[in-house]
């Protein structure tokens, strides 16, 4: 019947208005802070793997230089 609103729109109605927009806005605050945190965190992952790659070819290098002497 033209006018009346059917139980799916009813109940999409109700799903709307029980939400709470607020606390979807804080939950997604949290998560960009938890990821711009997991991405420092991966930074200073490469930072330690970029020194440790220099370290491994100073390393090599002496053992080259080494080598060579003997």
């Amino acid at each position: 019947m033209p006018g009346e609103i059917s139980k799916h729109q009813l109940a999409g109605i109700k799903k709307t208005l029980g939400h709470d927009y607020l606390a979807e806005k804080e939950r997604k605050k949290q998560k960009r802070r938890e990821r711009a945190a997991q991405v420092k965190t991966k930074g200073e992952k490469h930072k330690s793997r970029k020194q440790e790659i220099e370290e491994l070819v100073e390393l090599e290098l002496e053992l080259e230089e080494g080598g060579g002497d003997e």
